[in-house]
C-alpha cells in the first residue's frame, strides 16, 4: 500500500492514502515551524526540514499520529528548501538561497547541497573506542591475575 505525505503552511502533517484518496492529519507530539520538504528514509522516519530546522519523525501505527525524536539546526539564511534520503539512509539538504533572490540577487548559478548527520550517528564511532577499552582493561587485569598466581606459585616452590 502506498502512502504520500503533503504539507501545507498551517504547519501540519497530512496523510493521503494511494487506494482511495483519503486525507488525514498525522497528530504530532510537536508542533512543525514552516514545514517545506519531506523525504521518507528506508527504515520509515519522515525527515520534515522546515527554514531552520530538520525534523525526524516516527510512528508505530501507520501515521495515524507520529513523534519528532530528533532535530537538526539549519543555517536559516541559506532557506533550506528540500530534503532527500540517499545511499546508506545519508540525508541531504538542498539550500535554496531564496532570501538572495528576494533581495535582488538573482545571479546565483549554484545551490548548496549538505549532508546532515544525527549527533548520534557520529558518536557511535566513539562506543567501538570504548568497547575496545574494555575489552583491553579486562585483558590486562585476568593477565596481571594470571602472573600473580604464577610468582606466588614460584615463590613457594624457591622457599
Amino acid at each position: 500500500m502506498m502512502h504520500r505525505w503533503n504539507w501545507q503552511n498551517t504547519c501540519n502533517l497530512y496523510k493521503v492514502d494511494h487506494e482511495d484518496r483519503s486525507v488525514r492529519k498525522i497528530s504530532l507530539n510537536k508542533e512543525l515551524t514552516f514545514p517545506d520538504g519531506v523525504a521518507l528514509g528506508s527504515d520509515g522516519v519522515l525527515l520534515v526540514v522546515s527554514q531552520d530546522k530538520l525534523y525526524y519523525i516516527k510512528s508505530d501505527n501507520g501515521w495515524s499520529d507520529g513523534a519528532v525524536y530528533d532535530e537538526t539546526a539549519l543555517d536559516s539564511y541559506s532557506f533550506p528548501t528540500s530534503v532527500t534520503v540517499g545511499d546508506e539512509d545519508r540525508v541531504y539538504v538542498l539550500y535554496g538561497h531564496v532570501k538572495e533572490g528576494i533581495l535582488g540577487n538573482s545571479q546565483r548559478e549554484r545551490f548548496t547541497i549538505f549532508e546532515v548527520r544525527l549527533a548520534d550517528e557520529s558518536g557511535s564511532e566513539a562506543v567501538w573506542v570504548y568497547i575496545l577499552i574494555g575489552v583491553g582493561l579486562v585483558y590486562f587485569w585476568i593477565w596481571r591475575f594470571q602472573m600473580r598466581q604464577l610468582v606466588t606459585n614460584v615463590n613457594k616452590k624457591v622457599a
